[in-house]
């Protein structure tokens, strides 16, 4: 791990470390919350608009786009099992083949 030591004890130079920390910091909680923020921050813009008019709209809002990428995840998760099986399947294939020569 990096040494939290500043190279100097002048106020500039521990300020200018204190940014850089604090940037790299915000950085790494943006790239790892990143669409989460996103995602209601749109809702949230939505809701300034008066798009979702009641509590009770922007609560099922925010259901349905969960459950759609609830029904997104559970899509890929079987096409990478399906891809898995036939690729298992053509190696078992292959070596089947290979035995017969």
């Amino acid at each position: 791990m990096a040494s939290l030591r500043v190279a100097c004890s002048c106020v500039s130079c521990f300020v200018s470390f204190l940014a850089h920390t604090l940037t790299c910091v915000v950085a790494l909680l943006l790239l790892f919350f990143g669409t989460l923020f996103r995602r209601y921050h749109r809702l949230y813009l939505a809701t300034k608009g008066n798009k979702y008019k009641t509590k009770k709209q922007l609560m099922e809002a925010v259901h349905k786009m969960k459950a759609e990428k609830a029904a997104e995840k559970a899509l890929k998760d079987l096409a990478e099992q399906k891809k898995a099986r036939a690729k298992a399947a053509r190696a078992r294939k292959e070596a089947k083949a290979r035995a017969a020569e």
